[in-house]
């Protein structure tokens, strides 16, 4: 009564930028189940290996390539060697000599062990076990700068970055189920124990003999330890849970638990949470025949939140880098706080799921209201205090809140052709509704009460004057000057309106097309703008085109500076401080498409051979002025993928 599963999988793929850059991965996994004769005793035990190596650049290239001016020098002399044009520029392409190195190996291991005692009870443990080591390497060779600052490999510099983690948890359980004509009773009774370990070290070795030693910290004229520290995290918690279920139609459930997180002081490790939810399977009982599913739920319960950093509440030191008197000192790095305690969130949930006209169409309306209070944040400190920040609770309250609709059917069922399609779309909401003391604090400036925590303060541009040919900006308090603290009040809103997802599958005998087009509604940063001055020697939008020249011009784009007119500085630094980097980032996307065709022979002795074209990310329809509009930050999209696939 034993299963064996083992499997392996190599992935490699190369990168966008130059060079021989790529990304490798190795996965093995193995699954084994196992159960007695009797059928009581049960257990399941998951491994999975993995080994991760990523080879890049020393830095980014493509904000340097987004910007390289039209009628920069060529990157490469006739000798095929980095082009610096007698140190007049900065060669973008200098960083490929750079390299940054990344290894993980990853160990994640699961078993869970159960025994029937009785027919209504039984007892369970769940274990899990993982393991990551995690190297990489960043490599700054001398070559990476202009070779008019000299050829000296003393000034190569390796970055090395090392560092493990290992966890496991514990769950055992006690499961009672207890089912009768009209009622089913279960009772699950159970505690977690969990644990976690950190070890990080971060040095930096200067001066080289050779670039090729890069990379070897014994080879280094100069060592230092940038950071080393240990971390440990315990977790621990009892949960209880009841459900009841009258005919298979009302079911009502609740759930309790008390965790405790090392993450607090003593007097706030512990935290309550608990839950309710009821749901009423109404078409048992209207038996109507256009009706087959009909069902109405809800719930209402409260979670907690510990997901900081480790040691927040103490007072800590850092080793200074700077010796006094010859010795090593230490300087305080966090001031202390036991006060603070878990983060709640107050969830609610209401749903209706429909089934109509012998399961063709399916129908679910779902209303959501999450309100999140005492948020962990790292509050920010005037500079007068030494410090920048102090973990605390935020004195705030925050709902999130939104409706979600999702619409399946069946267009089209005959014995040959068939079609089948859906259709999700979501309307969140995020709100800020209370906030003690905001305009005293030092986020006055970057949050309104009302308003959700995505938004940008920002000036209101209204245009480019015709005589002076500047940017002019509305004056809120009305003195004659344009300044941040007063002016900074249009209110930019990056919330998504709306997000959502539209299916198709049409299958006709044995080919089959699946068709998945992804659309959000929601604005975003042009990054475009904001870098520099339409005028310096960075390649700019073709939208700046549009410029002001003389007066009386009407114009979008204020007149051009190399960067020697101070006004016309300022008053494009302003712009890339307003409402006029804020552009529509709304797109549709087809997200994924697929076309296979099912070998017709084979499936009398249950063989099946299925042939396969699928594309991600093939087409983008969007008027937004940036780079991607879905990541919003950065131009390289996600990528184009072609799988030619057998199943």
């Amino acid at each position: 009564h034993t299963q064996f599963l083992l499997s392996g999988m190599y992935q490699n793929e190369t990168t966008v930028f130059p060079g021989n850059f790529n990304y490798d991965r190795i996965t093995v996994n193995s699954n084994i189940q196992h159960s007695s004769s009797d059928k009581r005793f049960q257990m399941t035990f998951n491994a999975g290996y993995t080994i991760e190596n990523n080879l890049l650049p020393g830095n980014d290239l493509t904000s340097n390539a987004i910007r390289l001016a039209p009628n920069a020098p060529a990157l490469y002399d006739e000798s095929g060697n980095l082009n610096w044009e007698n140190s007049t520029w900065t060669n973008p392409l200098a960083q490929l000599e750079g390299k940054y190195t990344n290894k993980i190996n990853n160990l994640i291991t699961n078993t869970v062990l159960s025994y029937q005692l009785f027919d209504d009870f039984q007892i369970k443990l769940n274990t899990g076990y993982n393991y990551t080591v995690l190297e990489d390497n960043r490599t700054i060779p001398h070559t990476v700068r202009n070779p008019a600052f000299g050829f000296d490999s003393s000034i190569s510099q390796s970055y090395i970055h090392s560092g493990n983690r290992n966890s496991f948890i514990v769950e055992p359980q006690l499961n009672w189920t207890r089912k009768g004509e009209n009622h089913t009773w279960n009772l699950l009774l159970g505690s977690t124990f969990q644990s976690q370990k950190n070890e990080m070290l971060t040095l930096l070795g200067i001066g080289y003999a050779n670039n090729s030693f890069l990379g070897n910290l014994n080879a280094a004229n100069t060592l230092l330890i940038l950071d080393e520290n240990n971390q440990e995290y315990n977790y621990q918690s009892v949960f209880a849970r009841v459900n009841y279920a009258f005919r298979n139609k009302l079911f009502l459930n609740a759930t309790g638990r008390r965790d405790g997180s090392s993450r607090f002081s003593t007097g706030n490790r512990y935290g309550n949470f608990g839950a309710l939810g009821a749901a009423w399977l109404f078409s048992e009982d209207l038996k109507l025949s256009w009706l087959n599913f009909g069902k109405l739920r809800g719930s209402y319960g409260i979670t907690g939140n510990d997901q900081i950093g480790d040691y927040q509440y103490l007072q800590t030191y850092i080793i200074s880098d700077y010796p006094y008197d010859g010795n090593i000192g230490l300087q305080p790095a966090r001031l202390y706080n036991p006060h603070f305690k878990w983060e709640e969130n107050v969830k609610k949930e209401a749903a209706l799921e429909l089934g109509l006209l012998n399961q063709r169409i399916s129908l679910s309306v779902a209303y959501y209201n999450n309100r999140s209070s005492n948020q962990l944040i790292n509050y920010a400190l005037p500079g007068t205090t030494g410090f920048t920040s102090i973990q605390a609770n935020l004195d705030a309250v925050v709902e999130n809140s939104g409706w979600e609709f999702e619409l399946t059917g069946t267009i089209i069922r005959g014995n040959d052709l068939r079609w089948d399609t859906s259709f999700n779309i979501s309307l969140p909401k995020n709100k800020l509704l209370e906030f003690s003391g905001l305009e005293d604090s030092s986020y006055i400036n970057q949050f309104v009460i009302g308003q959700p925590l995505s938004i940008f303060k920002l000036y209101k541009l209204q245009g480019v004057n015709p005589e002076t040919g500047l940017f002019e900006f509305e004056d809120y308090n009305g003195d004659g000057m344009i300044t941040a603290a007063e002016d900074r009040q249009y209110i930019a809103d990056l919330t998504p309106k709306f997000y959502g997802g539209i299916s198709n599958t049409l299958s006709y005998k044995n080919w089959a097309l699946d068709v998945f087009f992804q659309f959000v509604n929601k604005k975003g940063v042009n990054e475009f703008y904001g870098s520099s001055p339409a005028g310096t020697m960075f390649n700019q939008s073709v939208s700046v085109l549009d410029r002001w020249q003389s007066s009386g011009d009407q114009a979008t784009m204020q007149q051009f500076t190399t960067g020697a007119n101070p006004a016309a500085v300022l008053s494009y630094s302003q712009f890339a401080q307003s409402n006029g980097i804020i552009s529509d980032a709304s797109f549709v996307r087809l997200k994924s498409m697929a076309l296979s065709y099912t070998l017709p022979f084979g499936k009398d002795a249950g063989n099946s051979c299925r042939i396969f074209v699928q594309g991600q990310n093939l087409l983008t329809f969007t008027r937004f002025k940036g780079g991607d509009p879905e990541q919003g930050i950065g131009y390289i999209p996600s990528l184009r993928r072609i799988t030619l696939g057998v199943q």
